[in-house]
């Protein structure tokens, strides 16, 4: 009998459905909560109350370590450096705290310009881009320059060695897939 070793995807993978799970059982203590709380059962209410708020933060715990297992697995190794993050399987919001991360650190040494790999959205429920629309919100609402790439348009480059004044998007005819 050989030990069998997770990738870090499958890993990752896991600790994400015990998070959907967190949130179902969060769902249903709260739901418990409010039906015992209108029948007047207030101590029975705040316990489920308390229950609930026990699954969230496990929630919460469970997608952290599968992001940052997602992040690693992405980032790491490959001959990367501060010039490219790749942002594929976060949620948006993950994804956005990352990036912003890496925009401080890439700042703080100097890297002047970066490729954002946001991917197109063919992975989502229902194929719709979400972290990229979530990026080009963030570049905007930064005031950073960038341009999507022209091989390949689930690449946004950015770049942050722009003198004051001089941001925004350029504007030319591949700007249209954003």
């Amino acid at each position: 009998m050989g030990n069998s070793v997770s990738s870090p995807s499958e890993e990752a993978t896991g600790l994400r459905e015990q998070a959907r799970k967190e949130a179902a059982f969060r769902n249903e203590s709260f739901s418990q909560s409010r039906a015992a709380y209108a029948a007047g059962r207030k101590r029975e209410a705040k316990e489920l109350s308390e229950k609930g708020k026990e699954h969230d933060a496990k929630k919460k715990l469970l997608n952290r370590r599968a992001a940052e297992l997602i992040f690693k697995a992405n980032n790491s190794g490959r001959g990367r450096t501060l010039e490219e993050i790749d942002l594929h399987g976060l949620h948006v919001k993950e994804a956005i705290a990352f990036l912003e991360d890496h925009i401080r650190k890439c700042k703080r040494d100097g890297t002047k310009r970066v490729e954002i790999i946001t991917g197109r959205g063919r992975n989502s429920i229902d194929g719709i881009a979400k972290i990229k629309p979530a990026v080009q919100e963030l570049i905007e609402r930064e005031r950073i320059r960038a341009y999507p790439s022209k091989t390949n348009p689930g690449r946004i480059i950015i770049e942050l060695d722009v003198p004051q004044g001089a941001v925004g998007w350029f504007i030319d005819s591949v700007c249209n897939i954003l």
